[in-house]
């Protein structure tokens, strides 16, 4: 996917169609990376996975510019194998040999309290989004390419309806739903319907010029 060699957040919002918890889920993981990484540092246990505590923070900032600028949640995909090999290593008595005694048992509730955190956010995510209606879904993801995507499983009119009336940013996503429009919404409720959103568009003012523009524009293409 090449646009996301330009935009780390687009993948963010790609991935988050696909899988909501995935934005909190960078976070745990690297939140349960670094408390290993504290523990083999300050426990002195060699944890499978874990660095050493200023390495461990170096990656970490490294991982989240990239992901930013470029690749998105794709670019912490190391964070979960990371953390896997930290849990094989609890059941593992080489590595806790030679460490100080607190160790084992504090990576076994770091990892813990991990896990369940996943969970919580998993149900917590997939509910929150499952409440969002298919416009609200295009509208919160307006500006990137994951609008695409949701506006593509629209088959009813009214929900296109409300994306054009919602889109406040995004010249072509308001191109893209009128021509989807077209093919789903009765042809003359359609056009009154562009006539009077590029009024209120003209009346909002500022900024909202190029919405005009565009209905108005697409009120005389048959």
């Amino acid at each position: 996917m090449p646009f996301l060699l330009a935009c780390g957040v687009c993948g963010y919002w790609i991935a988050w169609s696909r899988f909501p918890p995935v934005a909190p889920w960078v976070l745990i993981f690297a939140g349960w990376f670094l408390g290993l990484s504290v523990v083999r540092s300050a426990g002195q246990a060699a944890i499978p996975g874990a660095m050493r505590l200023g390495s461990a923070l170096l990656l970490l900032l490294a991982t989240a510019l990239v992901s930013v600028l470029a690749g998105g949640p794709f670019v912490a995909a190391w964070l979960p194998l990371a953390c896997l090999a930290g849990i094989v290593g609890l059941f593992r008595p080489g590595v806790w040999q030679p460490a100080r005694p607190w160790a084992r048992p504090a990576a076994l509730g770091l990892s813990a309290a991990a896990v369940l955190l996943l969970a919580g956010t998993a149900v917590f995510e997939f509910r929150r989004a499952g409440r969002l209606s298919p416009a609200q879904r295009v509208l919160l993801t307006e500006s990137t390419p994951a609008a695409d995507l949701e506006l593509k499983r629209i088959e009813r009119c009214a929900p296109l309806q409300e994306v054009i009336r919602g889109a406040t940013r995004d010249r072509r996503l308001v191109e893209k739903t009128v021509r989807r429009a077209r093919q789903v919404c009765e042809p003359a409720g359609l056009e009154r319907f562009l006539a009077t959103e590029a009024d209120q568009a003209r009346r909002e003012g500022a900024g909202m010029e190029w919405k005009a523009e565009v209905l108005e524009r697409a009120t005389t293409v048959p």
